[in-house]
């Protein structure tokens, strides 16, 4: 094969190739050669450019990075890459990935410059439309995840706020109470203004239930937990749920009596049946309807609990006991599921919206979670799971009555910030034999502990004051006299207020608003205890 041929050989095979391929001399940087796929590329006949520079064609800045880059590579004398480099042709704007390479004598000068191009205008507008799409997905989940952030600190504040409220609510109840029952006892028995104190003690009990709905909201809301077997509980319920739904309502009730137990308040556990009843049942509109109950025990794992529908995930795996309750009614529209949990929201004509939130408060206050199914014309299912527990027996005896003679002498000290209840505790005590010294918080409390430690026989103390807390001043008392009886008295349940000084020394707990008989009670409970001071 000839020179020639070898050249038209090689000229045939650059031809071929999809790349821009281009020759420039080194010393003044003019095009020598240029392949057919360059030609189609920028839309120059390949003849025109001959004996030409990047200047004849090109708008000086581009004209001026070309020139850069080749003298670089040139001086370097090694492969030079651009991955991403503009320029204009007749066709328009495109994108080029260049290498560049310089072609050397024998003894190394440059003589050439040899470049290779490829289009890649089609897979960066590719590449820039997907970053484009996976931006606005990743703006799109931060936003869910924003809302689903800013929904639980909302949230969490109303329970704050709920727990807050219902917790200064109940110290104004212990006055309203105590005063009552006080002055219950000073009256004969046919005296007329019995009945009006015996319709406050009434009001007051109402208005401490509502109190209970939004420490439950509040997460805050067991009293006394036991092991329940919850198909029992409803079945002890069976005939009040009855009469509580409307007279279209059918009350279904499929329960599984082979049931693991849970650790509850059996007071919440038929608050939480009572409320979902009746509201299955109102979602009914007095129309002829199915209000079904499931209570039966449940295997889950852990992509069952994070499955994202649930109220709270992250729950540990194992055997849950399942309570659902279903209606046949119209369902509830995105608004009002929206809004479903929000405390004082209803959508019916009376009430006080606490139903669903007192719901959700139990469930997390037992440690569980829950999920709802509702669609607009086909009705609702609340599904609620407890962790199962196992039986625990107990050897706690708490009635106190049962011992002869009551013990009413001895020094109680009483502290509490609310100064009604400091006035009602005195006069109960006092009333019944009692010695009794008030502290208005604990510093005070130390102050005059301090003095005569030896003189108290009990303390009832309050759990939450300013400046130091209930469980610090108990610290601080025991510290100085770790024989003292200590009785701890809270807003909150017992399981909460006591988890801080459980086995520290407590000898009992009164939950507010509480009576003269309950505050006699447990004072003469801790006076009657062994080794008795």
């Amino acid at each position: 094969m000839s020179d020639d041929d070898v050249k038209q050989f090689l000229e045939r095979i650059v031809d071929s190739l999809p790349d821009m391929i281009f020759v420039k001399d080194a010393a003044e940087l003019k095009f020598v050669r240029f392949n057919q796929a360059g030609e189609q590329l920028l839309g120059i006949d390949r003849e025109s450019m001959y004996g030409k520079t990047d200047y004849d064609f090109f708008p000086k800045e581009e004209a001026d990075f070309f020139t850069q880059k080749d003298r670089e590579v040139l001086a370097s004398g090694e492969v030079f890459e651009i991955p991403e480099e503009p320029i204009h042709t007749t066709h328009g704007e495109r994108w080029l990935h260049t290498r560049k390479v310089p072609i050397c004598d024998d003894d190394g000068t440059p003589r050439y410059l040899l470049g290779v191009s490829t289009d890649i205008t089609e897979q960066r507008a590719a590449a820039a439309e997907l970053m484009a799409t996976r931006e606005e997905l990743q703006r799109r989940d931060q936003e869910a995840i924003d809302l689903q952030l800013r929904e639980a600190q909302r949230m969490e504040s109303l329970g704050v706020l709920a727990g807050g409220i219902a917790h200064d609510f109940n110290n104004l109840l212990v006055g309203i109470l105590g005063n009552a029952s006080l002055a219950l006892v000073d009256l004969p028995a046919g005296a007329p203004a019995r009945t009006a104190l015996k319709r406050i003690e009434t009001a007051a009990e109402r208005a401490a239930e509502l109190t209970h709905q939004m420490l439950a909201y509040s997460g805050r809301g067991r009293f006394v937990v036991e092991d329940l077997a919850l198909d029992q509980v409803v079945r002890e319920m069976a005939d009040l749920l009855r009469v509580s739904v409307s007279k279209s309502t059918q009350l279904a009730l499929d329960l599984d009596s082979r049931l693991p137990t849970v650790r509850a308040d059996v007071a919440q556990i038929r608050q939480l049946i009572m409320n979902l009843i009746t509201n299955g049942s109102e979602a009914l509109e007095d129309k002829d309807g199915i209000v079904r109950m499931t209570v039966k025990a449940v295997e889950t794992d852990a992509s069952y609990l994070n499955s994202g529908e649930w109220t709270d995930t992250g729950l540990a795996p194992g055997t849950y006991v399942s309570l659902e309750v279903s209606d046949t009614g119209a369902g509830m529209t995105p608004e009002t599921r929206a809004r479903m949990w929000d405390p004082f929201f209803t959508t019916k004509p009376t009430g006080n919206g606490l139903g669903l939130a007192a719901v959700l408060g139990i469930v997390r206050g037992h440690g569980g979670t829950l999920k709802v199914y509702s669609e607009s014309g086909w009705g609702t299912s609340f599904k609620v799971l407890f962790p199962a527990s196992e039986p625990t027996l107990t050897t706690e005896d708490t009635d106190t009555d049962r011992f002869v003679g009551e013990l009413n002498d001895g020094c109680v000290l009483i502290v509490d910030d609310e100064p009604i209840i400091r006035e009602f505790a005195s006069a109960a005590l006092e009333q019944a034999g009692f010695e009794v010294v008030t502290a208005n918080d604990g510093l005070q409390a130390l102050e005059l502990f301090q003095v005569d430690p030896s003189r108290f026989d009990v303390v009832v103390l309050d759990l939450t004051m300013p400046q130091m807390s209930g469980d610090e001043t108990f610290r601080a008392l025991r510290a100085i006299r770790p024989d003292l009886r200590v009785i701890l008295s809270s807003g909150y349940d017992e399981t909460e207020a006591t988890a801080r000084l459980a086995g520290k020394g407590l000898v009992g707990f009164i939950q507010k608003p509480y009576r003269t008989s309950e505050l006699l009670r447990v004072v003469r409970g801790a006076r009657r205890g062994p080794g008795k001071p």
